[in-house]
């Protein structure tokens, strides 16, 4: 598995928890275990900015005296290059900075990416400002990414795949084999400015063992020749519960396993079709192909438990014959239905090619990459009736999880559901998040019931993130967002 040892480049779980470790950015999500991690915080700037100008303006005070690993001072113009790299990167989170301006001149000419104009950098105050074309109330929560971690002089314009770009985390990288290993050692130049945002961490060394098979990782941490195994598949998880219960850790995550719909096309284009498929499918069998509760547990709602805005809602119970009766009444009964998965998931995909065939429908299943991006990846020609789809919270809010289901959201192939209403209720609730936390997490809530109600997609399960600790390992503390706290581990 290729690593991003690079904040502007797209990454996955490991090139994840090793920015984290390695970059800062002007906020901060605590990093404390438990809800307490979805509170904002003040990183490398001194505080919380009220926004100016209607929320189009934002104006952060840069902590002195940090440094780089390297020892090199971090300037205000620093934030601005670490953003401009993500447009010449062609990172897809460019799109959550859209609004700074000068952003569609950059996602129209990345090598040639100017933010000059949305991110002004002031170097004897020692501020960044941030201009908007339109307010976006959750700019804050964008730039605890690791993507808005500033960039040194030196950072090349554009990421370059296995070249690491400095930061100013408790660790850096000290060496790094494609393929094989990554390891980071403490950044000699840190210093803890803030515990809530960036604590110290205890090991002095953070080995990562890449390319080793599930099974190798498990027998590895078994015997001590390692000390942690992220994700262990389904299958395995029955031996590990009953020989290692007390170092085997799960806990929600914020992500939503469900099926997309193309509201847009027969049969889906009927929403007593869609709600039929919401009874008709057998979620807690997607659950047990997942190592059951322990690995997964079954929702029929977009929001994740633990987000702002989660209340449960289930209108859907499993009841084929009220399903059937819906399919009879839509006259679509004995068409033909394509599901697009990709081969990893195939497991939680066959109930819901089951439900479509007891339903009546002629189904397939067809498959195209191996890992989530695959449907941008498809020919513009091909469109999608249904796809296996997977939601992970970018930031600890409502709103990253509705995201699919505007008007907004529409891909050439899989176009999205769109209900006007629905978008204007979604402005509401982020014009009211900062000033009534409250009342947006009800409205947030009630957005929820509407796109559930109105069976926009076919929500399955929240997957939990599951962990294998060695018996040396302890302090293990989760984050609702980042997971695990490597750097907060004891190693005996």
């Amino acid at each position: 598995m290729p690593v991003s040892l690079d904040p502007a480049s797209a990454y996955d779980p490991v090139s994840l928890s090793v920015l984290r470790l390695t970059h800062d950015g002007l906020t901060a999500f605590e990093r404390a275990a438990a809800s307490g991690g979805a509170q904002l915080v003040p990183n490398l700037a001194t505080s919380l900015p009220r926004p100016a100008d209607a929320g189009r303006t934002y104006t952060f005070r840069v902590r002195a005296g940090i440094r780089y690993a390297t020892g090199e001072p971090v300037r205000p113009a620093d934030f601005r290059r670490g953003l401009e790299r993500v447009f010449s990167s062609r990172s897809s989170a460019a799109s959550l900075y859209t609004a700074l301006e000068g952003a569609p001149a950059c996602a129209r000419r990345p090598r040639r990416c100017d933010l000059s104009a949305g991110v002004a950098a002031d170097a004897r105050a020692g501020t960044v400002t941030f201009h908007l074309t339109e307010p976006d109330h959750e700019l804050p929560n964008k730039l605890a990414l690791p993507l808005a971690a500033p960039a040194p002089p030196d950072a090349p314009t554009r990421a370059s795949p296995g070249r690491s770009v400095t930061g100013t985390g408790a660790y850096t990288i000290a060496s790094y084999v494609p393929g094989r290993q990554l390891k980071l050692v403490r950044n000699p130049h840190f210093r803890e400015w803030s515990g809530a945002a960036r604590p110290g961490g205890y090991p002095d060394e953070i080995v990562f063992a890449l390319g080793v098979s599930d099974a190798r990782q498990l027998r590895d941490v078994a015997r001590g020749d390692a000390d942690v195994a992220y994700f262990p598949p389904a299958e395995k998880l029955a031996p590990l519960r009953s020989r290692y219960a007390t170092r085997l850790h799960t806990n929600p995550g914020p992500t939503l396993w469900y099926l997309g719909l193309n509201t847009h096309v027969r049969p889906f284009d009927d929403v007593r079709v869609r709600r039929a498929l919401n009874y008709a499918v057998d979620r807690m069998t997607v659950v047990r192909s997942s190592g059951g509760a322990f690995g997964a547990r079954p929702t029929c709602q977009i929001m994740p438990p633990g987000l702002p805005g989660h209340r449960r809602y289930c209108p859907y119970h499993h009841d084929l014959a009220r399903a059937r009766r819906l399919v009879a009444a839509s006259g679509t009964r004995g068409g033909r239905v394509v599901v697009w998965s990709s081969p990893r998931g195939v497991a939680w995909m066959s109930p819901v090619i089951s439900a479509l065939r007891q339903l009546g429908y002629h189904t397939r299943i067809r498959f195209a990459g191996q890992d989530q991006p695959w449907i941008n990846g498809l020919p513009r020609r091909i469109i999608i009736q249904a796809a296996q789809q997977a939601r992970v919270a970018e930031y600890p809010a409502a709103s990253t999880m509705v995201q699919p289901f505007t008007c907004r959201a529409s891909t050439p192939n899989l176009p999205s559901f769109c209900d006007r209403a629905i978008d204007h209720a979604i402005d509401r609730a982020l014009k009211l998040q900062p000033s009534d936390p409250h009342a947006a997490g009800d409205l947030w809530a009630r957005i929820d019931s509407i796109i559930v109600d109105r069976a926009a997609a076919v929500p399955l399960a929240n997957p939990r993130r599951i962990d294998f600790l060695s018996k040396r390992v302890g302090n293990y503390q989760y984050h609702p967002l980042w997971g695990m706290l490597l750097d907060q581990l004891w190693v005996r």
